[in-house]
This record gives structure tokens, sequence and C-alpha cells, in this order.
């Protein structure tokens, strides 16, 4: 149940991101309830924005604008309906002189009602997306210059803003359009999808899952979806079940008090669930994992990934450790079979079953493919404690 506060795309902490969230409208709460729907017309016959003269898509173009959505509805979950009707429609696609140098446009217009305790009660939106005649061609193709403005226009439609506008801005050696199809600034392309931080920004408010579902703004049950980029970032989780990703460069991630998932991927990243029962994948490099309090998992998806320093692994909490079975020797999936496994002052394999082996003496959990036989083991990860069982390792499929 939306109030008028939710009108207004939240913030997320992380400047990547709000550099590029604009303040109106936010789709998650259109009334009548769309149903994870955003209707779309190529009508210029009626409910247009105003009396400027505008012209309607070549079958070529409307097939482009076509091929768009399919992509945004990939990237945000939302689905994209088209209609023949302009007044059954949210979204106006047409071409007009639009002056002012620009190759495209995006404005849009709103409306809500409330009740006495701020409840929405209505909430229709209209936005109307142009393309500058002078800047069309006939094909419009993905490869196109102009394929990449209409991206920009439906990311405005979407919710994103310019990143040199408003109270949070990118760097300027960050503002141009290999990181995101907003700026101004070209660098590289043409660019047939959203660059990272457009992806960052529509995870945040969409989560993947459209409007107003499980996550993103408007989430209903689970938490909110944290993208960072290819430097290192800084994300800071809430208190829902929250979904964080670092991608590149080293990460400081920290969850909030949900059951979060932490996913380091690339760099020497640092992953804090605190409460909860969270789910901590460092991904390549050499990372830092700690899961705080609650049963938490601490996932490996290949032996090579670099050995991981876990601080506070914790029986008595119900923590684990889990490998996946494909890039484990397709172990079967389950608890860890007592014979696949070996605890000793040495840590060495003493059968050929022995796969996982934990040293006693110095916490160090290594994998071996082979136990006693020619090949050698990997180390994957150093634990705080040196105690460690095979009903403390689970086998997962994914």
């Amino acid at each position: 149940m939306a109030t008028i506060s939710d009108l207004t795309i939240p913030t997320s902490g992380v400047s990547r991101i709000d550099a590029l969230l604009e303040e109106t409208p936010n789709l998650n709460y259109i009334l009548p309830d769309p149903h994870n729907t955003i209707s779309y017309t190529f009508s210029v016959a009626e409910n247009l924005e105003d009396d400027t003269p505008v012209t309607g898509f070549t079958t070529t173009q409307q097939t482009s604008i076509r091929t768009a959505l399919d992509y945004a509805s990939r990237v945000t979950g939302i689905q994209f309906q088209e209609t023949g009707s302009g007044n059954d429609a949210i979204f106006h696609f047409s071409i007009k002189e639009i002056g002012d140098d620009l190759s495209g446009l995006c404005s849009y217009k709103f409306s809500y009602r409330y009740d006495q305790d701020n409840i929405l009660t209505e909430y229709k939106i209209n936005e109307y997306i142009y393309l500058d005649t002078d800047y069309l061609n006939d094909a419009n193709a993905p490869d196109s210059r102009g394929y990449q403005v209409l991206l920009h226009e439906i990311g405005h439609a979407l919710g994103l803003k310019h990143p040199f506008e408003g109270t949070t801005q990118l760097a300027t050696t960050d503002n141009n359009t290999s990181n995101t199809v907003m700026s101004y600034t070209w660098q590289g392309g043409p660019y047939a999808e959203y660059r990272e931080y457009d992806l960052a920004a529509m995870a945040w408010i969409y989560g993947g899952d459209g409007l107003a579902n499980a996550y993103g703004v408007g989430e209903t049950s689970l938490g909110m979806i944290y993208t960072g980029s290819a430097v290192n970032d800084t994300i800071q989780g809430g208190t829902g079940q929250d979904t964080l990703y670092g991608k590149g460069g080293n990460d400081i991630l920290r969850g909030g008090s949900g059951n979060d998932l932490l996913s380091g991927s690339t760099g020497n990243d640092q992953l804090y669930g605190n409460a909860g029962a969270d789910r901590l994948l460092g991904g390549s490099g050499t990372d830092i994992l700690a899961g705080g309090t609650g049963a938490d998992q601490f996932k490996f998806t290949t032996a090579s990934q670099g050995r991981d320093t876990i601080t506070d692994f914790s029986t008595s909490q119900g923590d684990k450790l889990a490998f996946v079975s494909t890039n484990f020797g397709n172990l079967a999936v389950g608890n860890l079979a007592t014979s696949r496994f070996r605890a000793s002052s040495t840590g060495v394999a003493t059968t050929t079953a022995h796969r996982f082996l934990f040293n006693t003496s110095t916490g160090v959990l290594r994998y071996d493919a082979d136990g006693t036989g020619s090949g050698s083991a990997v180390s994957i990860a150093t634990l705080n404690v040196r105690s460690l069982s095979a009903s403390q390792i689970a086998i997962v499929a994914s």
C-alpha cells in the first residue's frame, strides 16, 4: 500500500546509483495496479502531451523500439504491452522537432489522489518519448547512434536522470557513456545495451523482477538489490533481505539485519553479513568473510577462486561451508559424506576418497581432487576455528 512519500525513488547510498535516480515519477506505484505491465503506443491520434506537431515512427523504426523494450524488459522484469490507443498507454513514442540541438526527449505528466491517511488512491502517469526528426535514420538499428539515444530516452522513462544534474552527480572522470548511456559525454559505442551504472540503478529501482515485486523499490517481502561497479565500492544493506553485488574492484559489503546475499565477485573484497542468516560469496580474489550473528553460509563456486579468510565461523550458530557440486568433483548434493573429509594436524589426505582436508593446527581448509593421488590439494579458506567436521560442509547444486 503506497503513500505520497513513495512517489519519489529513494536513494541507495551508493553514489554511482544515486547519480542516476530521477526524483519522479516512480513507476512502481501506478494505480490502478498495472500488474507489472507498462502499456505503450505509437499512436499520434490522442492523449498527446501538447499541441506541438508529432509524427509516427515508420514500421522499421517501430521494430527497433520493440527490440529496445524487449531488452528493457529483461533488465527490469517489467512487461511492456503494445496498444493502438493513446488513451490506454503509459509510454507514448513519436517523432517531433525538439530543437536546442537535442536528439531525443522524454517528458511526463502525472496526477495522483490520496486519502486522509496519505494512502494513494489514484496515481496516473503518461510519459512521452520523442526522437528528433534530424537525428533519425530509417532503420535506427541497434548499432546506430539513434538507437543509443532511444535507450537514453527509455532510461529517462524508467526513472534515470542525467548523471551531471541533481544533488548527487558522477565525478567528471566517470561521467561518460562507457559507464552510463545517460551521459552526454560520448566514449566508445554506439551502445546497444545499458552500461554498468545504468544496470545498477535499474536493479535498485526494479530488482529485476518488475514493478513493486519481491526486490527493488516497493518490495513486498524481501529487500533491495545493491550493485557496485568496476572500481572499489562500499555498500551498506538495509533491514530487509538484501542482495549486494560488489562487481569489480576491492569492495566492502555490509549486510543489514535481514538474511542477506553478499557477492564480492572479482577483487579482494571484505564481506560482513552482520545479523541474520546470510550467504557470503567472496568470488575470485583473496577475500575476508564475516557472517556475523545467525546461521550463515560461506559459499565457494570453484576451487581456484582464491583463498579467503573466514573470521567468525561458528558451530554453535549453525554456520556452514557450501561448495558447488559441478566444480568440486560432482560430489553428491547434501551434507558432505564423512569419507570425503579429514581433519588432522597435518591437513593431508590418507585415502583416495578424501576431498576436503582441514588442518587443525592452522585452520586452513584445502580441496584435493584425488585424495592420495598425484594431484595437489588447493587451499580454499583459512578459518578462525581449529575444529571442523563433515557435517558443517554442504554440497549444493548451484
